[in-house]
């Protein structure tokens, strides 16, 4: 082919030969012809090589060649070659610091090195370089040009197919989510150092580094019904988060953690104070206006102070956490600002709590109701200061007061409890009998504190049931997943949907009950599936592929790799 383009070029074009070659050169690299250039120092083995071998015919092009590595370098840089083939033992510069200094300049190169010394520190030593080949000399010309055709095939179909390194990477985003949030665990809780905080971010591509540090949390809700928050799958939340995520993807300022429920946390990092306060009121105004489109969603934030180090992110992250708690006694989207401190007015919206008439049943229980379903343990004491605090000091300072909200929260914690299903009985060792918690509200500290014990109780066991109903859950899902694997477009919005939960604290649980990701758990169902096919049928390896959900056969040969550390083939044929 390129010899009929040497001649076509000749006889119609007036050009000089660098000319002529230069059209070769381009014409024949777009036909995916590769390039292999020689180095070795033995003019008869070099002649042998480049003239023994019909590049042509093998849809190579001989690019060039060198007796040593000194002269070979620039020249390797000018023609670009895909292949090297190279010896070892030459004069000026042997055949290992060439390779070093092609492998560091050309990663993309691949690299055959010719040896007639059979000894292991060369070979050691080439494999630490990333040396493709080492072959033993003496070696024929068809012997060489068999090892040429299997990295030339190789070049080939990496060209030919996508990224699938990319594909599997983004697979494998739940599992990094996850892991962001393991890492922001142990940043709000102050459990690390600094230098192991930012080895670990750096690991997840996380730069932690910065000058100033706030917390942000945030939460959408569908609007109450009356029986409490639940986290019950919505597609409005789902299509927001999915926005969130795709905003602040790349943002190297801001960090999302999703933590359990329906909760994101932002960790945002600046130079400075001044520089915070400008990007906090970018991604606040971002959500309110994002938010706001979605008509059947309730959202709430906090914003945590602003600190200058990273272990006092902690503090930030319970500063915003106090303030997020308003969120239980609050109708109506909100956003708490660091220093702030709500009013009843601000929280309650447009149903304020009507202290003149003392008509709080209703409420309190929709308050403390919404509070017992998703609140958590960490947030009861923020919780019941604010709840007290929204029915206003005077009135709190009353013993006759105080005893009609206690009364009216036992109750109310009490229907919450044998709504979960517990008993009778049981319900009494939680919540104690109310008769003998007259001396537990005698001053306004001992009542916050019985109030307090109350919620933590119903809590601890709502967690304890919850436990036992995630089981239930995440054996529903298996048995989805494992009913639907075989659907390329299986993904965890809709293995959740078909449970009922959100994606966030599906993820969340799934991971807590089974110790793997969904992908992990969905690739190994298919991965058993593919080695029953493969030992037990004749079906091809494409055809496997597409019965366990893989409908491109590349990708299915890479993941089984991947996984089994072998291909499909090869372990078809073991015994």
């Amino acid at each position: 082919m390129c010899k009929h383009i040497h001649t076509v070029l000749m006889a119609n074009m007036t050009v000089n030969s660098n000319t002529i070659l230069t059209y070769i050169g381009i014409f024949c690299y777009n036909l995916n012809m590769l390039k292999v250039f020689l180095v070795e120092d033995e003019i008869v083995m070099r002649e042998g090589i480049k003239n023994k071998i019909d590049w042509e015919s093998e849809d190579l092009v001989f690019a060039g060649e060198a007796s040593d590595g000194e002269l070979a370098f620039p020249m390797i840089k000018e023609s670009a070659p895909d292949i090297l083939i190279t010896d070892i033992r030459m004069p000026f510069m042997d055949g290992l610091e060439l390779s070093r200094l092609v492998k560091k300049e050309f990663p993309q190169i691949r690299i055959i090195i010719l040896s007639g010394y059979d000894e292991f520190e060369y070979a050691k030593e080439a494999i630490e370089i990333g040396i493709t080949e080492y072959l033993l000399k003496p070696i024929t010309a068809a012997k060489l040009l068999e090892e040429v055709r299997k990295v030339a095939a190789s070049i080939r179909e990496e060209r030919d197919r996508p990224d699938y390194k990319e594909t599997y990477a983004s697979e494998r985003e739940e599992e990094r989510r996850l892991e962001r949030q393991d890492l922001f665990l142990e940043l709000v809780n102050g459990g690390e150092d600094m230098s192991s905080l930012l080895k670990r971010g750096e690991a997840l591509g996380v730069d932690l580094a910065a000058g100033a540090y706030s917390i942000f949390l945030f939460e959408t809700r569908p609007y109450d019904t009356g029986s409490g928050v639940t986290e019950i799958y919505s597609e409005s939340e789902v299509s927001l988060t999915d926005a969130i995520r795709n905003r602040f993807s790349g943002d190297k300022n801001v960090v999302i953690c999703e933590q359990p429920g329906r909760v994101l946390a932002f960790l945002i990092m600046t130079r400075t104070f001044d520089d915070m306060k400008k990007k906090r009121r970018d991604i606040i105004r971002f959500l309110e206006e994002t938010a706001g489109e979605y008509k059947d969603l309730l959202y709430f934030g906090a914003t945590g102070e602003m600190v200058q180090r990273i272990r006092e992110v902690s503090a930030s992250y319970d500063d915003a956490n106090r303030k997020f708690a308003h969120r239980f006694i609050s109708d109506h989207s909100t956003i708490f600002y660091e220093h702030e401190i709500p009013t009843e007015a601000s929280i309650a919206g447009k149903n304020p709590i009507d202290l003149a008439e003392l008509d709080i049943g209703k409420l309190d229980r929709r308050i403390v109701t919404g509070f017992l379903r998703t609140g958590a343990s960490r947030e009861v004491d923020a919780f019941v200061d604010d709840f007290l605090n929204s029915l206003g000091e005077e009135n709190v300072e009353s013993l006759l007061f105080r005893q009609y909200v206690a009364m009216d929260l036992y109750f109310a914690i009490v229907s919450f409890l044998e709504s979960l299903g517990i008993e009778k009985e049981k319900v009494g060792d939680i919540s104690g009998n109310f008769r003998n918690a007259s001396g537990s509200i005698v001053s306004v500290d001992s009542t916050r504190n019985y109030i307090r014990d109350l919620i933590a109780g119903a809590i601890e066991a709502r967690n304890h049931l919850s436990e036992r109903k995630y089981s239930r859950i995440i054996g529903e899902a298996r048995e989805y997943i494992e009913a639907n694997y075989n659907k390329e477009d299986i993904t965890l919005n809709m293995v959740a949907a078909s449970v009922n939960v959100s994606p966030n604290h599906f993820s969340a649980v799934f991971k807590s009950e089974t110790g793997q990701t969904f992908i992990e758990f969905l690739t190994q169902v298919r991965m058993e599936r593919a080695r029953e096919l493969l030992k037990t049928t004749a079906m091809k390896s494409s055809e496997i592929g597409y019965e366990v959900g893989y409908k491109d056969p590349h990708y299915f040969s890479y993941i089984f790799k991947k996984v089994n550390g072998c291909t499909p083939k090869e372990y078809r044929n073991e015994n």
